[in-house]
């Protein structure tokens, strides 16, 4: 990793600022204040708009807001705050028709392959809008049966596969990743973190070499691995207390360029 000293940070969310599906901790929220006063930062995340709201940044001064850009559906959306609200900048989501295919191939995918099979589902399965999520097992199953389900990704690759041999039509206009620990998440094509990357640099007029991303899913397929096409300084980290350890350093040290 470069050491030259960042002008803004971009975070990844679940796994990276908080627990899967949880908040962030007191301690990381002063962290995140404090640089927030500082630099810029943005939150690219494939939680929406609503789940970044309640879950962050309801935590944050209000006044930290214009220092913050927040790109919910892994980067399809982007929000900056006007003083008063949270103001869309742009959208490249699915549209309904294109939500309802992708819903159709995943009931058939589901059936065809089986990886459900024998696993209680727990909530909703189906997340249909600007990125369509299918949570294989359900959006509400206990963390430790998430955990357990699918840690090598062989079970939602086999979903993928069957995308791409039953149902090609849907890859013209969308693509497929892995997300979080149950779910495969379908995106405008083209569309990905590293669009959100390069927006922010440019809205901020930095060289992607003076910004610093964090976040946990670099693997073939993760949300995060196409952040690391960029020119970005890349953090990889194992989950929230590396990302709190590293945050605190770099804040002790003051290192930052104003």
């Amino acid at each position: 990793m470069s050491l030259n000293p960042p002008k803004a940070f971009l975070f990844d969310f679940d796994g990276t600022l908080a627990a899967d599906l949880s908040v962030p901790t007191k301690e990381m929220i002063e962290v995140l204040h404090n640089i927030a006063l500082k630099i810029p930062i943005g939150i690219i995340s494939g939680a929406s708009l609503h789940r970044l709201r309640v879950s962050l940044m309801d935590f944050l001064a209000q006044e930290l807001y214009r220092n913050v850009i927040l790109f919910p559906h892994n980067s399809i959306e982007a929000y900056l705050h006007d003083g008063q609200q949270w103001r869309q900048h742009y959208s490249h989501g699915l549209t309904d028709s294109e939500n309802d295919q992708i819903k159709y191939h995943a009931q058939r995918a589901l059936v065809a392959t089986g990886v459900a099979d024998g696993t209680p589902i727990v909530g909703e399965q189906f997340h249909p809008g600007p990125m369509f999520g299918l949570s294989v097992i359900g959006s509400s199953t206990p963390k430790e049966i998430k955990d357990a389900w699918d840690p090598d990704r062989k079970k939602r690759v086999k979903i993928i596969k069957h995308f791409y041999e039953y149902a090609p039509q849907i890859f013209a206009f969308a693509q497929a990743n892995y997300g979080g620990r149950t779910c495969v998440d379908f995106m405008r094509k083209g569309i990905d973190k590293s669009h959100g990357a390069r927006w922010f640099a440019a809205h901020h007029n930095l060289d992607e070499r003076e910004i610093m991303y964090f976040g946990d899913s670099f693997y073939p397929g993760g949300n995060d691995e196409r952040v690391a096409t960029t020119n970005m300084q890349i953090y990889k980290v194992a989950g929230p207390n590396e990302t709190f350890e590293y945050l605190s350093n770099i804040l002790k040290k003051q290192f930052f360029v104003n």
